[in-house]
């Protein structure tokens, strides 16, 4: 209480906003490489609210600032804490299975096989020389792990291993095993049935319904959280939302709500992303700038004159 306290006191002798003081007191925090950022305009001052509370995970900043990751910081950050997670995570199980006495790694050498491609079991080849595991995580972040083989000619007819290979034709399935296989088919012929009845319906008569109720909702849903933000700062329709303990202003759900109250505002919502996106396509869209174009022509858009 008492830190806030002297900070509020310092924002009201300053004339700054609390948030102003609170961006300025992160900084000093951060490591230099992220101080070093905002120096050079990179980032924003206000943006050490977001990198503050991992200013002890040095990690996890140098790979927002590396780069790896393209789009606002938010979402830079939430990937970057999201494969630092995931690192601990398999790290975490390489040890377990490291301290069971099997081999455990995160990428498969060549020439090795999964043991359910050449029809072996773990319970069986688990005491093999060339037994490992491979281990990695799902798009949840749970740990997923397939047993290995790193020499799988030695499980051959003329192998010098006693465990020989079956093939995984000859190995009866497992009740899962068979139901992820049923599953597996069922989907693939549900998908080829809706694609036939989509694509039987986008050849046949054009109907203006197609557009409002499928094309633009589904592009909406799909827009990037950038794009979102600068078409609602082109219409100027909604005032963002804001973050009472930093600086952060959502402007993603406000326009999100509006474009949902009616098919003119959804359109709008549409026509604006469109524009922006196309703006920032820049010359590496070419197809982008010539449709823009021929919008603000048609429109009567004349450019200013350059001043003398």
């Amino acid at each position: 209480m008492g830190a806030g306290m002297k900070q509020k006191a310092l924002a009201q002798q300053l004339n700054q906003p609390l948030s102003w003081v609170r961006a300025r007191i992160a900084i000093v925090a951060l490591p230099v490489e992220a101080q070093a950022a905002i120096d050079a305009g990179e980032l924003e001052v206000s943006d050490a609210l977001k990198l503050a509370p991992y200013a002890d995970q040095p990690d996890i900043i140098a790979e927002v600032l590396g780069g790896h990751w393209r789009g606002d910081l938010d979402w830079r950050l939430r990937n970057a804490v999201r494969d630092a997670e995931r690192r601990t995570t398999l790290a975490t199980a390489i040890s377990e299975y490291e301290a069971a006495g099997i081999v455990a790694m995160t990428a498969t050498p060549a020439g090795a096989r999964a043991l359910d491609a050449l029809g072996l079991v773990d319970r069986d080849h688990r005491q093999e020389r060339c037994h490992f595991v491979v281990v990695g995580t799902d798009y949840n972040g749970a740990v997923r792990s397939v047993a290995h083989c790193a020499e799988p000619t030695r499980h051959a007819k003329r192998g010098d291993s006693d465990l020989k290979t079956t093939g995984r034709s000859e190995r009866p399935r497992s009740e899962a095993e068979q139901e992820s296989i049923d599953a597996a088919k069922a989907t693939k012929v549900a998908n080829t049935h809706r694609n036939a009845f989509a694509r039987d319906a986008i050849e046949a008569k054009l109907r203006r319904r197609d557009i409002t109720d499928f094309v633009l909702p589904a592009l909406f849903a799909c827009a990037g959280q950038t794009e979102i933000t600068e078409a609602a700062k082109l219409l100027q329709v909604v005032e963002p939302t804001k973050d009472a303990q930093s600086s952060y202003r959502d402007w993603s759900g406000p326009f999100r709500q509006w474009a949902g109250e009616s098919q003119a505002n959804l359109t709008r919502a549409m026509l604006a992303i469109a524009y922006v996106q196309a703006v920032a396509a820049g010359a590496w869209r070419p197809r982008a700038n010539e449709a823009l174009a021929g919008w603000l022509d048609r429109l009567g858009y004349k450019a200013p004159e350059p001043e003398a």
